[in-house]
């Protein structure tokens, strides 16, 4: 992956047109701006409802905006996005199963 600035990388996942569909990996965020103060997601889309993605082991909590992402923008995001990491509903546990997960679904994974 070229882009290493995280905040360069969420920038241009913004601008993303690409609609996600059940199954797709997304970084997912209450509002369209994904603003750090607000709730955000990496993982898998599970159900979209009410123009809503409610993301796989993220709770009841549905994101207003989800945006497709690879396996590696996952893992660049949850590893060096440290302002965002308070905000983030998942535990610390859970997360490199998931990256796993999507680089399998990827096709970059074992």
């Amino acid at each position: 992956m070229k882009e290493k600035n995280v905040l360069k990388l969420i920038a241009k996942i913004k601008r993303r047109k690409k609609i996600p569909r059940i199954g797709d990996y997304v970084f997912a965020s209450k509002w369209e701006d994904a603003s750090p103060n607000d709730g955000w997601y990496v993982g898998f889309v599970k159900e979209i409802k009410y123009e809503r993605y409610y993301i796989q082991d993220s709770g009841l909590i549905g994101y207003r905006a989800a945006r497709v992402i690879s396996a590696e923008e996952g893992e660049l995001i949850l590893k060096k996005y440290p302002e965002y990491e308070k905000y983030r509903a998942a535990s610390a546990e859970s997360q490199p199963a998931i990256i796993q997960q999507a680089a399998i679904q990827n096709g970059k994974g074992k």
